[in-house]
Parts: structure tokens; sequence; C-alpha cells
């Protein structure tokens, strides 16, 4: 099976990152493999001054990767643009599934989250977002399907519809 792509967005503080951890283990359980990425509006440098893969990016590599017993990482300056088709081919194509958690931009599925309590418009009010689903704590009607904080269960078997996904057998 391809891998297949979800993205989640909305507003800061709607609880996206605390959706997709609740979604990772659901997925996980029906044999995926699952993959996230990670979007943020915030310049920051993950590498660190002094490090010595900070020495060898600025001796001019321009790739980096560290690696331990338990971990690897990977520095590189960010591509000029983002092209999400690239980033799973070349470090999500062994997996079932990539979660994306922001790019509310990026065409395919997206399923929003959102809060009553935050005071800004959703995103699935202005088209130009095409969010298809909706997470919320907000009382219908809604013009997306719909579902609850705790309605995991249900977002997992609608996902799964939506992106054709079929569990693949245990081995």
């Amino acid at each position: 099976m391809a891998c297949k792509t979800i993205s989640f967005v909305g507003r800061s503080g709607s609880g996206k990152t605390g959706l997709i951890t609740r979604l990772i283990p659901e997925f996980i359980k029906l044999n995926l493999r699952v993959g996230t990425l990670k979007h943020t509006h915030h310049a920051q440098s993950f590498d660190h001054p002094g490090k010595d893969s900070w020495t060898h990016r600025q001796a001019g590599a321009e790739q980096v990767m560290v690696l331990s017993d338990t971990e690897m990482g990977i520095f590189s300056g960010a591509p000029p643009a983002i092209n999400i088709e690239q980033i799973k081919q070349k470090w999500f194509a062994d997996y079932d599934l990539l979660i994306i958690e922001g790019f509310k931009q990026l065409p395919g599925l997206k399923v929003e989250v959102y809060r009553v309590e935050n005071p800004k418009t959703p995103l699935y009010k202005d088209p130009v977002y095409s969010v298809d689903a909706l997470v919320t704590d907000a009382r219908p009607p809604f013009p997306v399907p719909h579902f609850s904080f705790d309605e995991i269960d249900k977002l997992v078997a609608w996902i799964c519809d939506k992106l054709n996904i079929t569990p693949p057998e245990h081995i």
C-alpha cells in the first residue's frame, strides 16, 4: 500500500497535537506504519552552534545525519518550496500513513480541529482551506462531517474509508 496522507489543521491551541497523539495508537492497532510531519510557522534552528553536526553544516555539508543507538536526526536547509509529495517519497515511502499537522492550505484530505473557546473564525467557513471534516466541541449543524473529541473510533473509520485504507494482514 502506498503511503496515504491526512492533514490536521486548526488555529493555535485547538488541540491538534492532542488529537493526533490519540489517533496514532489507533492506527498502529490496525497494523499500520505511521509517520508524522509537523509544520511550524516559527523560524527555528534544530541544530546548535558548537555541536559537531552544526560544524559540519558550517563547513558546507548540505545534509548531516546524527545517529545513536536509539535515535537519528537529519539536519539540512529547508527546501525553497515545500513539496509534500517529495518529502513523502524521500522519508515516508515505506509508511502506510503520514499524519500532517499544519499546512492548512495543502491540498488533500483535511480535518479541522476547532474549539468553541477559540475566538478566531473556524477554517471550514473559508473555502480556500477545503476542510473535509471537523473535530469540535461546537454544536451542529456543519457543512462537513463532524466528530466530537471523544469519537476517536468513528474518526479513524472515516479516515480509513476516505483514504481507502485497508489494514494490512497481521504477519
